[in-house]
């Protein structure tokens, strides 16, 4: 089956089911031995549990659902962090005194030690990931050693997605304010946040490593993949998720190793070479896709140095200014007068996600896309008329 919203293909998934009862009793009974043991609270409505689940390795990928709506209070997590993403329906989770609510299009974390409360609303159904905390407790110690890849090598499209993710996992607040993420050594990961939803704008290199991991489902019970090779695409995806708590995030974004930096206001081009550099290699590449190491080799400066020039220059983090000129540039097509739909412009621009696009472009103009193509349409429609009249006058003078 394919979930059209994230293009992810979860038929392996669907391909191993565990339960799927009618029965209240038996799928509590059922889902405490394949996770944990929790409370139930059943509303009205017919119940229709259902739960598939396949090993990556350490990774758990399951497919889960109940019904009707229901109430879940499991014992705390002690172990492992779960990632829930929305496929249908919509779930509420509370922890430590945040509630949020996920959706689908929508990743949210739960993380290991916290007390969790979770309310699935009728018909939700989830992909829920089980990280279990070895996986960032030894990061960084594979137990097979990298050398004993051997030449192993990583498909392209992962090697991509590995390679983004370690990127951004080293301008995390480990390398600056010593929350770093946990290496050899380390017992358990010391989360910094309770529980929270996967940034908006990081959802897309979050989905083409899961699909990665969906693809890399044995079609048997026996993996083809070495063990080192795979063990080390576990812990990248579980040390995004880690690296990516909104705490971190802020952190990393404000600091640098001499602490929060001014921003140089009323930038003029010449006043730093390495920004021009990288502003020119994103205005040559708006619609291609393009890593933190990309733009550093670009600027020709260290992606630590990288951070600290777009934060005093511009005031935002390096790929958060690769957005910004990409809408830049949307917005000048919308006000081109071209006749060019809202999503062809999204595409050409590198936005494969239309909503997000939407709400990007809302935050940094104030407005819709389709509101700046109907103001454009208003404005020369009322220009219209007042061309027309200068016209006759000319022609009666």
């Amino acid at each position: 089956m394919m979930d059209v919203r994230w293009n992810l293909d979860l038929s392996k998934i669907y391909r191993a089911p565990i339960f799927q009862t009618r029965s209240a009793r038996d799928a509590q009974y059922q889902l405490s031995r394949q996770l944990v043991d929790h409370g139930l609270r059943w509303f009205p409505g017919e119940v229709s549990a259902s739960l598939y689940r396949r090993e990556l390795n350490r990774i758990s990928l399951m497919i889960l659902q109940y019904g009707t709506e229901v109430e879940v209070s499991p014992l705390t997590f002690e172990d492992f962090t779960l990632v829930q993403m929305p496929l249908k329906g919509a779930v509420q989770i509370e922890s430590a005194g945040t509630c949020i609510r996920v959706v689908p299009g929508e990743v949210a974390v739960v993380p290991r030690g916290c007390p969790v409360r979770l309310l699935w609303e009728p018909g939700c159904e989830q992909l829920i990931l089980r990280l279990p905390d070895s996986l960032l407790a030894d990061a960084g110690d594979t137990p097979h050693g990298v050398a004993s890849l051997a030449g192993a090598r990583l498909p392209s499209g992962l090697a991509a997605g590995v390679h983004w993710c370690q990127e951004r996992t080293r301008e995390a607040p480990g390398s600056h304010r010593g929350m770093a993420v946990p290496l050899a050594g380390s017992s358990k990961p010391n989360w910094t946040d309770s529980v929270y939803k996967i940034r908006a704008d990081l959802i897309d290199p979050w989905i083409g490593m899961l699909q990665q991991a969906v693809s890399l489902l044995p079609a048997g019970n026996t993996h083809l993949l070495h063990p080192a090779w795979l063990n080390q695409f576990e812990q990248t995806l579980a040390g995004f998720v880690y690296a990516h708590q909104p705490t971190v995030l802020k952190a990393a974004e404000r600091f640098d190793d001499g602490g929060p930096d001014e921003v140089t206001p009323g930038y003029r081009a010449g006043q730093c070479s390495q920004l021009d550099r990288l502003e020119d290699y994103i205005r040559s590449r708006l619609f291609a896709p393009l890593s933190l190491a990309d733009l550093a080799r670009a600027a020709g400066v260290t992606a630590r140095t990288l951070n600290v020039v777009c934060h005093r220059h511009r005031g935002v983090a390096p790929m958060t200014l690769v957005r910004n000129l990409r809408l830049d540039a949307a917005r000048q097509r919308l006000l081109s007068g071209l006749p060019v739909s809202i999503t062809e412009v999204a595409m050409e621009y590198g936005f494969g996600h239309l909503g997000r696009f939407s709400a990007y472009y809302r935050e940094r103009f104030g407005e819709l896309p389709k509101q700046t193509g109907r103001a454009l349409k208003e404005a020369q429609c009322a220009q219209s008329p007042q061309l027309d009249s200068r016209r006759l006058a000319a022609m009666a003078s």
